[in-house]
């Protein structure tokens, strides 16, 4: 896994194509069994825009009895809704 401690956040850039805007979100994979934890912003981009999405460790939503271990991260996840999207940066801050 990756260890990410000494970080709190999570954040990616991202470019909405010419044509269509797009809301975009980020999760991880946490811990022994891999569950999943995520963030709630959903944040938009306008279309031929960009900007960065971002979530704090202490807003991802994880599943009752989990309690997210950033020294445990399997997998970082970047959602993206809508058209053409360039991604770009993914990190931990």
């Amino acid at each position: 896994p990756l260890d990410l401690t000494g970080t709190s956040m999570l954040k990616a850039d991202v470019r909405a194509g010419a044509a269509a805007g797009t809301t975009g979100e980020l999760s991880v994979q946490t811990g022994p069994d891999m569950t999943w934890c995520q963030g709630s912003r959903w944040a938009w981009t306008d279309a031929g825009r960009s900007s960065t999405i971002s979530v704090t460790f202490e807003e991802l939503d994880c599943p009752a009895g989990v309690t997210f271990d950033p020294s445990q991260v399997y997998a970082v996840w970047v959602f993206l809704n809508g058209g053409e999207v360039y991604l770009d940066d993914v990190r931990a801050e």
